[in-house]
């Protein structure tokens, strides 16, 4: 059995991952490939209990972290395509944000366990993208409007990246026919 060719999508919110993924999904379709997306939802979180956003905690970011591996994990006996929104890179920048806004701490051993979480699933992903705020945007409609904690997941996330996953490339909403090039070069190559 084919592993599936999996692309993650990193980034602050109302950035343009959504938007990427679902006109890559339309190309793929097009090849005749069949494709999951994989977006962990924070308002399930939410629902039971768990703290989202500028208030995330270890507990949090974990069930973030492995819903979004669990739903990886599901997609991949039935498609060649894995496109993730928030791939588990951006659980942990979401977390680093919130303690820097807050002026909170969690415990040292435990964040070295999400981090190495994080690190150990880095791998499996193809290609990885981050994207970059940009302030003349304007946040879309319906999602958090608190912009101190948004521009610090952004720092974050480009932080992490720079850091962990130095093969990442940038996701311009100005440029995504460069990615969309990318993207089929690299799946054509595997």
């Amino acid at each position: 059995m084919r592993r599936p060719f999996k692309i993650g999508v990193a980034g602050t919110h109302s950035t343009g991952k959504t938007t990427f993924l679902d006109a890559l999904e339309a190309r793929f379709q097009v090849l005749g490939c069949s494709a999951a997306r994989v977006h962990p939802d924070a308002r399930v979180a939410r629902s039971i209990g768990l703290p989202i956003l500028r208030h995330h905690t270890f507990e949090s970011t974990a069930w973030m972290m492995g819903e979004t591996i669990r739903a990886e994990a599901a997609a991949s006996p039935e498609h060649d395509i894995i496109l993730v929104d928030r791939p588990i890179l951006d659980a942990l920048g979401y977390l680093i944000a919130a303690l820097r806004v807050t002026d909170r701490h969690v415990q040292a051993d435990r964040m070295e366990r999400l981090t190495a979480l994080c690190l150990s699933w880095l791998p499996d992903y193809d290609l990885l993208f981050v994207t970059h705020l940009d302030p003349t945007i304007p946040t879309a409609s319906g999602r958090d409007t608190d912009e101190e904690y948004r521009r610090e997941v952004d720092r974050t996330i480009i932080d992490l990246v720079k850091t962990y996953a130095t093969e990442a490339h940038v996701l311009r909403h100005d440029r995504a026919a460069e990615a969309f090039a990318l993207t089929m070069a690299a799946f054509e190559r595997r």
